[in-house]
């Protein structure tokens, strides 16, 4: 791909002709405006309006564009039901904490910062594997496997969860972390996508099960 163009969003067809372990060239300065359109039906509840909207102050690429279009229709698949379950609190990354707290961008005009990476990677590692089904599987490199397709028998166990406190918090969590790797190392760069693309293909496995 030419350097300086954006790459295209990671769906799930696009992730399985990308080799595991390596992630598009990143353009940061100007970052690429999104190619996925972020739109919010009129329908859908002010909570998940005012949480977008919250999570698109910083324009990310359209890596980030296709996570928040993928939500948006898992939300509607949904039906927008919000049945106070919730992801585990415990080990959940500090910053997505204070967001939550901070009224999800209703109450604070000021958002939570990323401290630091390297401790919140570790924050995240520890929340986010915790959360996978029993069945999803590890590449060679360690990496949790995007390529299979999605098999109807599949249970997805705490990550069926939506509403204020379910899926909205991962998309929280890869947002303040995409701020924060703007001004890090390549490095820092590549292991974000390689999360987004990770949080993309679960998402869109999450949404296969309501077209069973």
């Amino acid at each position: 791909m030419p350097r300086g163009q954006p790459p295209p969003p990671p769906s799930a067809t696009v992730l399985q002709a990308l080799p595991l372990g390596e992630a598009p060239t990143r353009q940061r300065t100007p970052t690429p405006p999104p190619s996925v359109p972020i739109i919010v039906p009129a329908k859908a509840p002010d909570w998940l309006h005012t949480s977008v909207a919250d999570l698109t102050k910083v324009d990310l690429g359209c890596h980030y564009a296709s996570i928040l279009a993928a939500f948006i229709r898992l939300e509607g698949a949904a039906r927008y039901e919000d049945d106070g379950s919730r992801l585990p609190a415990s080990g959940r990354p500090k910053v997505i904490s204070n967001w939550v707290r901070g009224g999800r961008g209703t109450k604070s005009k000021t958002q939570p910062a990323v401290e630091s990476i390297s401790t919140f990677v570790a924050e995240w590692d520890g929340w986010w594997d915790a959360m996978q089904p029993e069945w999803r599987e590890r590449n060679h490199q360690g990496r949790w496997r995007v390529d299979p397709p999605y098999r109807k028998e599949w249970e997805w166990g705490i990550l069926d969860t939506y509403g204020t406190n379910g899926i909205l918090s991962v998309v929280a969590g890869i947002y303040f972390w995409g701020v924060a790797v703007l001004s890090g190392s390549e490095d820092e760069i590549t292991r974000w996508d390689n999360a987004v693309q990770d949080v993309v293909w679960v998402l869109e496995g999450l949404e296969s099960t309501f077209k069973k």
